[in-house]
């Protein structure tokens, strides 16, 4: 099995990158974020996955943006109904990004959304339903 990608190693492994090519660009950087991310995601370790890419909240860059969503929901927003807006917004930012469709696994990833979506739906209604 391979070793978890922690943000040490990600930053290690770009340091290394860096050194080699003289420079990084902002996309190699959140490319790589993203890619460790999505992988420990696929490790159902959704709260690494989280913590590994939430600094990169409010960038376009849609892989990130899958991670942050997909990650958020499994690590709070499932469990914690306040959390519910702050979840749909991280989802609809990842569907809303053009970028996204480039993805690979681009149509996996928004039936997952969708399924989320679909599920802090229900839970916003529960809520409200207990409230009223």
């Amino acid at each position: 099995m391979a070793a978890q990608p922690d943000k040490k190693t990600v930053i290690k492994d770009l340091l290394e990158l860096g050194k080699g090519k003289g420079q990084l660009s902002t996309k190699e950087i959140l490319d790589a974020l993203g890619e460790a991310g999505y992988q420990l995601l696929s490790e159902n370790k959704p709260k690494d996955a989280f913590y590994l890419v939430k600094d990169t909240d409010g960038l376009d860059h849609a892989l990130c943006q899958y991670v942050l969503a997909h990650a958020f929901y499994l690590h709070k927003a499932s469990r914690d109904f306040s959390e519910t807006d702050q979840s749909i917004a991280y989802c609809r930012a990842f569907l809303d990004n053009p970028q996204a469709q480039l993805l690979k696994n681009y149509k996996k990833m928004c039936e997952t959304i969708d399924r989320d979506l679909f599920f802090l739906q229900l839970n916003r209604v529960a809520v409200k339903g207990k409230e009223g």
